[in-house]
Order: structure tokens, then C-alpha cells, then sequence
């Protein structure tokens, strides 16, 4: 029964992902395209083996649904961040109240500690961001603070700097091939995306 309702979650999820991220509009009258039908495919695909496997590390508990809401948070924070370099404040502000609400009910998991990181944490990427005048974006900020309020200190700081890490990496190589110049931008929330991934999966 509960792997029933983790695969019904993930469906819902995945289709209003595609339906809000990727403006695929899944019931209107003309059929998908290829390329409509491979992201659907893709993003349901890639938000049901995650959600599988959030289950079988945190089982049918509130720790589980918090993983999974962060997980669908930065999943579609990293969508729009990278086709437009914009990370949406809804869906910060969104993430931010429902982590607020689940948190007390999480074991281990103290609310002030959490809050604490988000904010301290989300303040000194926005004051390196006045300092770097730009070069470190505002929305990386709040996406710092959602990281520091779902993870407390010590799962953001990996996060953080392990994303921070290997977007270095990427931007080197881009760089060393001459696809990307000095003043281009390149999106941070899919790395954190692949950090945290790579934070709970491996």
C-alpha cells in the first residue's frame, strides 16, 4: 500500500512539474511533440526512481516527505534557473513555509537550529553578492537558505560547497574549450540539484 501511494505521489508530482516547469500542457487538444513527449517522459521518469529511492532511505515518515518536497523544490528551481537564470521567490517562499510546518515533527530536526543556518547562511551568499556586484547572484541566496533550513548546518555546508565544487569544475571546462568567456553566467541550482542527489543517494 505505501509503495502504491510513493508511486501515485511521484506521478502527481512529476505531471505538475511538467505541466508548471516545462509548460508542457498535457490535456490540451493537439498531441504532444517529440520533444514535449521526451521531457514528460523524462522528468516523470527522473522524479519517480528519486522518490523510490527517498523512501527506501527514509521510509513512509515526514522525514521522507520533506526530502521528496525539497527534492520537487530544487528539481523545478533548477529547470528555471537554467532557462532563464532566474530563481523564482514563490516557489522559495512556498518551500520555506512548508519546511517551516514539517520541521517540529521530524525527530532530531530542531527548528531553530534550521532556521538559524537558513538565515545566516542565505545572508552571507547576499552579502558576497553586494561585495562581488553580481557575480554571485541574489537568487542563490534564498536558494542557500531553502538548503540551510531543510538541512541544518552541516548538510548545507556539504551541499553548498560540494555544488559550489564541481560548478567550478564545469565552468574550468567550459572555459578551457572556449564555450563560455569570463562574464558568462552559468546556473548554480542544478549543481546543487546534483549535490544534493549525490548527498542522499550515494
Amino acid at each position: 500500500m505505501q509503495q502504491i501511494m510513493i508511486i501515485f505521489l511521484s506521478l502527481i508530482v512529476g505531471i505538475l512539474m511538467n505541466i508548471c516547469s516545462l509548460n508542457i500542457h498535457i490535456f490540451k487538444e493537439q498531441s504532444l511533440t517529440r520533444r514535449e513527449t521526451f521531457l514528460f517522459l523524462f522528468l516523470l521518469s527522473f522524479i519517480m526512481i528519486a522518490y523510490q529511492w527517498l523512501y527506501k532511505t527514509y521510509g513512509y515518515t515526514i522525514k521522507f516527505l520533506f526530502m521528496a518536497l525539497l527534492f520537487a523544490t530544487l528539481t523545478a528551481i533548477s529547470i528555471e534557473d537554467y532557462r532563464s537564470k532566474i530563481i523564482p521567490d514563490l516557489l522559495i517562499i512556498v518551500g520555506m513555509i512548508i519546511g517551516f510546518i514539517l520541521i517540529p515533527f521530524i525527530n532530531n530536526i530542531y527548528l531553530l537550529d534550521h532556521l538559524a543556518t537558513g538565515v545566516i547562511g542565505g545572508g552571507l551568499i547576499a552579502i558576497f553578492s553586494v561585495i562581488s556586484k553580481g557575480a554571485i547572484g541574489l537568487g542563490d541566496a534564498k536558494l542557500t537558505a531553502l538548503i540551510g533550513l531543510y538541512m541544518g548546518m552541516m548538510g548545507a555546508l556539504v551541499v553548498i560547497l560540494t555544488a559550489t565544487f564541481i560548478c567550478g569544475i564545469f565552468g574550468l571546462i567550459l572555459l578551457t574549450f572556449k564555450i563560455k568567456n569570463r562574464k558568462s553566467t552559468i546556473p548554480f541550482a542544478p549543481f546543487v540539484l546534483l549535490s544534493f542527489i549525490i548527498f542522499n543517494f550515494v
